[in-house]
């Protein structure tokens, strides 16, 4: 998970950087956003400081 994921940096000192793409469409082809959306609310909601990228 990302609690797991996120204390083990943190613990050995490092900075997460977490990369993001837009695999997911809907059915006009746009990017379906909202896994993302979740993600990044979780992890604001938790004062999680991590580094974000969007690429495919």
């Amino acid at each position: 998970s990302l609690d797991k994921l996120y204390n083990f940096a943190d613990c050995a000192g490092l900075h997460l950087i977490f990369g993001l793409n837009a695999l997911h469409r809907n059915p006009d082809n746009s990017w379906n956003a909202s896994s993302a959306l979740s993600l990044l609310k979780y992890s604001a909601g938790k004062k999680y400081n991590i580094s974000w990228e969007l690429g495919n």
